[in-house]
């Protein structure tokens, strides 16, 4: 049986066991692997009840805006995903941890570009991660990253 995928916030099935697994069962596994993956709290809870979640990219944090305005509209955009009644889950890198959903203080320090952030594409994820760099996400990594997490 292929490995069959789903984008409802519901579950998959796995190969051959037709047994279901939930998005929060996922991302324990990937705490106990060790995984460079730091899934916000509310993230986490929303995945737990099934409740919509929308993956926000930090790219333009870090590489499409001047400061402030860096910080103001992922902000504005985090509100606005809120106000449709969805939990928003911002994916940027700090200190080579993936972090899907960050704090404030996150946004402020990939806004205002004291640590020199890169960004990060799927071709040079894992040399940003082995060296602790701050970087943020484009929506190619995005969708690597928030899939292991939504939909393992």
């Amino acid at each position: 049986m292929p490995l069959i995928r789903s984008l409802t916030p519901t579950a998959r099935l796995t190969r051959g066991v037709g047994k279901r697994r939930s998005h929060w069962d996922a991302t324990q596994l990937l705490k106990l692997r060790g995984a460079p993956i730091d899934i916000h709290p509310e993230v986490e809870d929303a995945l737990q009840h099934n409740k919509p979640v929308v993956a926000l990219e930090t790219a333009l944090v870090t590489h499409g805006l001047p400061y402030p305005q860096s910080l103001e509209v992922p902000l504005a955009m985090e509100a606005n995903v809120r106000a449709s009644g969805s939990v928003p889950a911002t994916i940027g890198l700090i200190g080579g941890r993936v972090k899907i959903g960050m704090e404030r203080q996150e946004l402020e320090r990939l806004a205002n570009r004291d640590s020199n952030p890169v960004k990060v594409s799927r071709r040079d994820i894992a040399a940003a991660i082995a060296s602790g760099r701050d970087g943020g996400m484009c929506c190619s990594v995005d969708f690597k990253a928030y899939p292991y997490v939504a939909m393992n």
